[in-house]
């Protein structure tokens, strides 16, 4: 016999024998003419509790796979959306912000494959004086390695690149003193939530992870949302006819502060055109941090001791050699 049944034995023969003696009391008391009789307080049934213990002990998978169930609907009833907008709102009001960003691109061109990776380095002021440094590299198979850096202040550009002749050269802004595009906005929150149903959202412990899965354009759209400004520096022209295209996109999102931690991006296809084949597969990943920690960027001042104008006889930038 199992301990719960031998424990709920002896209490029902506990609670038999209490019950007779005071079926006995209570026929003694109705003898005595005039005496009042004081019932003393039931004590709580105990039966229900233990029972109900024994069976978490005895049975602890099932209570650890109710509990697991619990906490799964508990993610699937978090809504995309909103996660999404919460977070574009605390993006939206970031005065500073850093982030590092790799990319690898595979193509292949009938037997001929190329192999590039670029990574870019950057720190953007995300209110007045409005400016951005950042340093990018591009390594390649078939090319030399490209190094260059770049402060973008709000009147002029200041730049180094490996493919130049001078150490350090400099263009006016070409926007002046326009504000650069905004981490967020009012169009990336609505493409983002135009598509929130190709969103599915898991929970980590500190983060939700929104994972995309979707058409093409809206995989583009999706992605020059969030981190346009980092993928603009390190994406590259592909053929607009690329068929069997298999793409995913993941957003990692603080809980507490709902900003952007990471961006993780997988994306291929290929092209069948007669005798001549392509194929290219992307994978990059942006990180985020440091978030509001940067109120100034500065040009050392050896840069702009350096720093050669760069412009042609039109009086156009020079970008390269």
């Amino acid at each position: 016999m199992k301990k719960a049944n031998v424990f709920l034995f002896f209490v029902c023969l506990f609670v038999a024998a209490c019950s007779q003696n005071d079926s006995e009391n209570s026929t003694d008391g109705s003898r005595v003419e005039g005496e009042e009789a004081t019932a003393e307080p039931a004590e709580p049934d105990q039966s229900v509790e233990v029972t109900a213990e024994m069976e978490e002990i005895e049975h602890p998978e099932e209570m650890e796979e109710a509990e697991a169930a619990s906490e799964e609907q508990s993610a699937s009833e978090i809504d995309a959306a909103h996660v999404l907008q919460q977070s574009f709102e605390a993006m939206a009001g970031l005065t500073s912000v850093h982030m590092n960003a790799s990319m690898e691109v595979h193509e292949k061109i009938d037997d001929q494959e190329d192999i590039e990776e670029k990574t870019i380095d950057m720190t953007m002021l995300l209110q007045e004086p409005y400016s951005k440094h950042f340093a990018l590299e591009i390594q390649s198979n078939s090319n030399d390695l490209i190094i260059s850096e770049v402060y973008e202040m709000p009147d002029s550009h200041y730049i180094h690149s490996s493919v130049h002749d001078v150490d350090w050269g400099t263009i006016p802004n070409p926007n002046g003193s326009q504000q650069p595009s905004a981490f967020i906005t009012e169009a990336t929150i609505d493409d983002h939530l135009a598509f929130r149903s190709n969103f599915e959202v898991s929970e980590e412990e500190n983060e939700y992870v929104l994972t995309f899965s979707g058409t093409y354009d809206q995989f583009m759209s999706t992605v020059y949302g969030g981190a346009i400004e980092m993928l603009q520096k390190v994406s590259k022209e592909f053929p607009m006819e690329l068929e069997d295209v298999i793409n995913s996109y993941k957003i990692t999102i603080d809980k507490d502060t709902y900003y952007v931690k990471y961006y993780n991006i997988h994306y291929e296809g290929q092209v069948s055109d007669g005798e001549m084949g392509y194929f290219v597969s992307i994978d990059g990943a942006v990180t985020v941090d440091e978030y509001n920690e940067h109120n100034e960027i500065i040009v050392p001042q050896e840069v702009l001791d350096e720093a050669v104008t760069m412009i042609d006889n039109a009086g156009n930038p020079l970008m390269g050699e």
